[in-house]
């Protein structure tokens, strides 16, 4: 899955594999291609690097996975409740990115 993928790069980062950059590529190519669960979207959350966070955006519109029942509901939710937890600018710029896409 996308979440496992994620878990494997998160470790790979901190000891500074050069698979990094690899798997960092396979993941995107993924997240281009295919929608994300809400296991998927809670792992990318917690890297807290704006460039994934858009690229969960954009796989969330991309294929419409708020529409999808149950997880859109999740994933809505959890999105939401970390939004509350940013400041104004930078839940702002979520929101942005989401409408952007």
């Amino acid at each position: 899955t996308i979440s496992d993928a994620v878990k494997i790069y998160r470790s790979l980062m901190r000891i500074g594999a050069l698979e990094v950059e690899a798997l960092c590529e396979k993941i995107k190519y993924r997240l281009r291609n295919e929608p994300v669960n809400e296991v998927d979207v809670q792992s990318i959350w917690a890297l807290q690097f704006p460039d994934w966070i858009d690229a969960v955006m954009r796989n969330i519109v991309r294929f419409n996975v708020l529409n999808m029942q149950p997880a859109g509901g999740y994933i809505d939710l959890f999105i939401e409740a970390e939004l509350l937890q940013y400041h104004d600018r930078g839940a702002a710029r979520v929101v942005d990115m989401y409408e952007r896409h």
